[in-house]
């Protein structure tokens, strides 16, 4: 069996207006919860977290973030910053 897939290759700009169209805005709670998940985590080893810092830079590029996102799954706290990424992709 043979496929063939016909692909549009898009700019950075381009992708990063698609993205940015379609994001989801994060729950106001969500570093609670994220918290929350570190502590339930953490508690074995008798730590506990009582805040999280949150760097304003892109940790690729050292530039103030613009847009920071995270993938779905990531439970860091660290964002990095969408078009950063999308360059260096």
């Amino acid at each position: 069996m043979l496929g063939i897939y016909f692909v549009k290759k898009l700019s950075v700009d381009e992708l990063y207006n698609k993205i940015t169209a379609t994001l989801g805005h994060c729950d106001e709670n969500y570093i609670y919860q994220l918290m929350n998940t570190w502590q339930e985590e953490d508690e074995e080893d008798g730590i506990i977290i009582d805040r999280v810092d949150c760097n304003l830079y892109d940790p690729y590029s050292w530039k103030v973030m613009s847009l920071p996102v995270r993938g779905q799954g990531c439970r860091h706290g660290q964002c990095f910053d969408l078009k950063t990424h999308l360059i260096f992709m």
